[in-house]
């Protein structure tokens, strides 16, 4: 589960930051958190389509399959 700011704060409170120094500590988490989850987005993207796509691709071909026994098609 995603950090919230407030998680990210409490982080800070409890390294004992305060005023400037947790604010900041805040926004950088926020935008390390956001750069982490590009990255994942990007790599998900790039290297999840073909998989997915085969696994779409078999899906339809057993389901297919199973309608044309059900109807005596037997392929």
């Amino acid at each position: 589960m995603p950090q919230s700011r407030a998680q990210f704060r409490s982080d800070g409170i409890e390294r004992g930051l305060g005023g400037a120094a947790l604010a900041n500590f805040v926004e950088n988490a926020i935008y390390e958190c956001q750069g982490y989850a590009m990255i994942y987005q990007g790599a998900v993207m790039s290297q999840g389509a073909v998989p997915y796509q085969e696994g779409q691709q078999i899906a339809e071909c057993r389901i297919l399959k199973e309608l044309s026994n059900e109807n005596g098609c037997g392929l």
